[in-house]
């Protein structure tokens, strides 16, 4: 089903993060959204997609549909799983850590790993995927 133009609010946009327990943040998360740093608030808007998590308010431009590139900084302490979900057309997502055991799973394995005794880095590349 099409959604009208006059009906999508991209004033109203916002990136949502899904976290179960807000208490192992211990720092401001801060968006660079197209260079331009936004603060993350608590809370989201709609539990659709996850229970709990941090929001932070972003611009769209209905003119400009061209590709949006963010990235975030987000130190989370006593966290046993992380999953991302790909939604955009192409999703990259770079990780760096200082545990020294991660396992992997999940429908989408990374396409890069090192795993050493400082810890490990990993790279996902997914490209849109019509059914999940």
């Amino acid at each position: 089903m099409d959604i009208e133009p006059k009906n999508v609010l991209l004033d109203k946009a916002e990136l949502i993060i899904g976290i179960n327990d807000l208490r192992g943040i211990e720092e401001q998360v801060n968006l660079s959204w197209n260079n331009t740093k936004i603060p993350f608030n608590p809370g989201i808007s709609s539990n659709d997609v996850a229970a709990s998590g941090i929001n932070a308010l972003v611009k769209l431009d209905k003119k400009d549909s061209s590709i949006y590139s963010f990235h975030l900084c987000l130190n989370l302490k006593g966290s046993q799983l992380l999953y991302f979900t790909p939604v955009g057309k192409v999703t990259d997502i770079n990780i760096t850590s200082n545990w020294q055991n991660p396992s992997f799973n999940g429908a989408f394995l990374p396409d890069n790993r090192t795993i050493t005794e400082t810890g490990f880095k990993a790279n996902w590349n997914v490209l849109y995927q019509l059914h999940l």
